[in-house]
């Protein structure tokens, strides 16, 4: 997270969004930093046949767009509210100012894209030449690891949001979620 009113220092404002808004869509051109105060952003693509594919799930304190303004390239996904959200945003020129005098944003950034690269290549590496079983648990463990927490985690998503990470159907998820419960992999409280 870059502080708030070192963001404001550069030209950034808060922005309001409603559940269901469009932030940005698959192919603008990145004008924006932005940076989540409160709220859930899901980022996705949808196949010819409308079938979604979530690329991830942003909450408070996270960003995004910070790879299609670094790269100048094209959005390559959708962004959109699930929640009422709040956002700092910041124009691609006062972004780029502050990276160009702060090295430590600059680090803090290319950590958190590496991040968001590792987890991504992993789940390609699991979607590839797992069973799918194999493939939630995978998906539920790198949930708990970019989480930074140990013992139990609580997974803040529907079981369609993890079929629509991985590529599987949401009663494909729903059976294989009972049977690593029977196996004391997960536990299922509350249908959560």
């Amino acid at each position: 997270m870059v502080a708030e009113h070192l963001l404001q220092s550069y030209g950034a404002v808060r922005k309001q969004i409603g559940k269901g808004e469009l932030l940005y869509q698959e192919g603008d051109s990145p004008c924006f930093y932005y940076q989540i105060v409160a709220g859930l952003i899901r980022v996705n693509n949808y196949s010819e046949g409308g079938k979604e594919t979530i690329q991830g799930i942003y909450k408070q304190n996270e960003s995004l767009g910070v790879a299609a303004l670094l790269g100048n390239f094209p959005i390559s996904a959708n962004a959109i509210a699930e929640t009422d959200t709040e956002l700092i945003c910041l124009g691609k020129r006062g972004f780029l100012r502050l990276l160009a005098d702060r090295a430590d944003v600059s680090n803090h950034l290319l950590k958190e894209l590496s991040k968001r690269m590792h987890f991504d290549a992993m789940l390609l590496k699991e979607m590839k030449s797992s069973t799918a079983e194999k493939q939630v648990l995978t998906l539920l463990n790198l949930l708990k690891k970019n989480a930074g927490k140990d013992g139990d985690y609580q997974v803040d998503i529907t079981r369609q949001t993890i079929g629509n990470f991985i590529g599987l159907r949401v009663e494909t998820v729903i059976r294989i979620l009972r049977k690593l419960e029977r196996d004391g992999k997960v536990r299922i409280c509350e249908r959560k």
